[in-house]
């Protein structure tokens, strides 16, 4: 199982925990992504909140959270947050690569946080491994945070080099 959370700013990596696995997964239409300088689309589901994401039938709400203030988000999100992502039983060796291109591409977002754990096993295809990362991140705000949690299947070639992500 493999959890890493990667504090943005003057902190780099605050805590890797490794011993591989954890899964999940989900898929939706995607509305408009944020493009990351290497070309990759950050789905929806883990940008800051939008009229797209309103389209698609999601709902954020503004919460007092101890030690967060206050907090917009998903009701699953809130009621996440303060707790650590928990990784899943089996191999899963892109949840650090999946973590890297996230941060990457939250940074100019305002992201503040980036959370990843192993959602599952990872599967082994033509070129590479596929395997599902929980992920959170956490973006500074005008009046506060705003969370966002889902799950990505990331892919990585045999040498650990993302090649896609996506919810």
């Amino acid at each position: 199982m493999r959890s890493v959370i990667i504090a943005i700013g003057s902190a780099t990596l605050l805590s890797a925990t490794a011993a591989f696995g954890q899964t999940g997964g989900g898929s939706f239409a995607t509305p408009p992504a944020q493009r990351s300088s290497a070309g990759w689309n950050m789905p929806w589901q883990l940008v800051p909140a939008s009229p797209a994401s309103g389209a698609t039938g999601e709902e954020t709400l503004m919460q007092w959270i101890s030690n967060y203030g206050f907090v917009r988000g998903t009701s699953f999100a809130l009621a996440s947050l303060g707790t650590p992502l928990q990784s899943k039983p089996g191999a899963n060796d892109t949840v650090q690569a999946c973590a890297n291109v996230v941060r990457d591409a939250a940074a100019p977002l305002g992201a503040t946080r980036v959370e990843a754990a192993s959602a599952g096993p990872q599967k082994r295809v033509r070129d590479g491994y596929v395997a599902p990362v929980e992920m959170r991140i956490i973006y500074a705000r005008f009046m506060g945070l705003e969370v966002r949690h889902s799950v990505l299947n990331c892919k990585v070639d045999r040498g650990g080099k993302i090649l896609d992500a996506y919810a």
